[in-house]
């Protein structure tokens, strides 16, 4: 929806992938701000309160500590599950002590990618996520065919879908989730491989600017 309203704002007239990540993200804030607001309107905290979320800040804030103790290269990738219980914290201790349970992961993409590969491996996670993002809504705004267009905003969907539900679980270590993703991502890298030869040996084409409207895109969520 941001990205077809992006194309009907004029001021967005030559950037509907830039205003489409910039309408995506204002409205991803308002609705943060609109769940925190009926979450302290019922129970006086601005954060969900249930035993499962509180698990999963306890989980959140070792996986930083672990970052800001090794930013440059983690703890090594897979050791998060290895290495988490030193940095557990009381709540998490007694959780393990009355239940017998413990995170395997940081139920947050993002913090386990730099737990365990420091702030360079979280560049690249992030890089991951961005360019089905960026690539496939400048597929959507420029592909040749409407068929090229609905691949570019289906790659779009699913790195959104990949990327929220990643804050919250560990959605890209499970092979359905995953596997989806890649495939995804190297359908539409193949897709757009074929469709910049098509242009070239078709130059009156005129659809070879999605190429450089997909590296600017990039720049935007990697940024943020």
């Amino acid at each position: 929806l941001a990205f077809w309203d992006a194309g009907r704002i004029g001021r967005f007239h030559g950037r509907r992938v830039a205003g489409a990540l910039a309408i995506f993200v204002l409205i991803g804030a308002m609705g943060a701000g609109v769940v925190a607001a009926r979450t302290h309107a019922r129970q006086g905290l601005w954060l969900p309160g249930d035993g499962s979320m509180v698990l999963r800040y306890n989980g959140w804030h070792g996986a930083a500590r672990m970052l800001a103790e090794n930013p440059a290269t983690g703890v090594g990738p897979g050791n998060y599950a290895l290495e988490n219980a030193a940095y557990w914290t009381d709540f998490e201790r007694r959780w393990f002590a009355l239940r017998g349970m413990k995170n395997g992961h940081a139920h947050n993409e993002l913090l386990e990618a730099a737990a365990e590969a420091g702030l360079p491996g979280l560049a690249l996670f992030l890089a991951l996520l961005a360019w089905p993002l960026a690539a496939g809504l400048a597929f959507a705004d420029r592909g040749p065919t409407r068929e090229h267009r609905k691949m570019g905003l289906t790659a779009a969907l699913v790195a959104v879908a990949a990327g929220v539900d990643g804050l919250f679980g560990f959605n890209l270590h499970t092979p359905a989730a995953a596997g989806i993703f890649f495939f995804v991502g190297g359908a539409l890298d193949g897709i757009m491989r074929e469709a910049a030869r098509d242009a070239v040996e078709v130059p009156s084409s005129g659809h070879g600017g999605w190429r450089r409207t997909a590296r600017l895109a990039v720049a935007f969520p990697v940024a943020a």
